[in-house]
């Protein structure tokens, strides 16, 4: 638990910082301020129907720490870091790149990089709190709690729930930012204007349409992705551990 605290006391000032920024300076959607809303509506019902809810737990003040926690982990990291995420994809969707534009290259290039950061920060969070849960599982279950009152399937019901909501906010984000790159290429090298294939100028078109394309990444996939994988399975992954792993002592 202290270890999670201290993670999140690191991440959220610097997250903060850069949401705010990026709200100041730019014209934000308000589609995209349902997005924290869904995300918070989700976790309250996660908590009001999960089966630990009305556990009589053996630790003093068990309820009020667990409630008091999972508050500072949605407003001070999950909900401003999913946030984060639906916010460039929303400056992506609204840029539209033009012939030799670099601004639109650069736009791409730290949009990528915001993501995948806002994404390590939910993703190393989430895994952390599911982890947790998987821990307290085993100090309780079935000293002070029984294993029917708190299988092993709730915790990777847990992990489950924070993979696939992780993978709902970002896969519309990679998409967006995948179009945004093959636009770019194509507004500086559209198939409209290829060369002859006989012509020697068909070489350079070739090596300018690569090129872009390996600078933005525009044939990237979420599979190949390993770091994404990685960030957006570690709730699940938290979880299998947790389960999977004999209780020591």
């Amino acid at each position: 638990m202290a270890v999670q605290v201290a993670v999140w006391a690191v991440v959220a000032v610097p997250l903060w910082s850069e949401i705010v920024d990026l709200v100041r300076h730019n014209a934000v959607g308000r589609t995209v301020w349902a997005i924290p809303a869904v995300v918070a509506l989700a976790l309250v019902m996660l908590a009001v129907f999960s089966p630990a809810a009305g556990f009589d737990w053996p630790l003093v003040g068990h309820h009020v720490k667990v409630w008091l926690l999972t508050a500072l982990a949605a407003l001070g990291v999950g909900l401003p870091a999913v946030f984060g995420i639906g916010l460039v994809q929303d400056l992506v969707r609204r840029t539209v790149p033009r012939s030799d534009d670099t601004e639109s290259i650069q736009m791409a290039l730290v949009s990528r990089s915001r993501i995948r950061r806002f994404l390590g920060s939910a993703g190393a969070v989430i895994g952390l709190a599911v982890l947790a849960s998987g821990s307290l599982r085993l100090a309780v279950v079935p000293a002070f709690v029984p294993a029917t009152s708190f299988p092993a399937i709730s915790v990777l019901l847990y992990g489950a729930f924070f993979s696939a909501l992780l993978i709902v906010v970002y896969v519309p984000a990679h998409l967006s930012l995948r179009r945004l790159c093959t636009e770019i290429r194509e507004a500086s090298f559209p198939l409209e204007g290829m060369p002859p294939p006989t012509s020697a100028e068909l070489e350079t078109w070739l090596n300018g349409r690569k090129r872009i394309d390996t600078l933005t990444e525009a044939n990237v996939t979420i599979g190949s992705q390993l770091q994404a994988a990685v960030f957006i399975l570690a709730p699940l992954t938290s979880a299998a551990l947790t389960t999977l792993l004999p209780k020591v002592g």
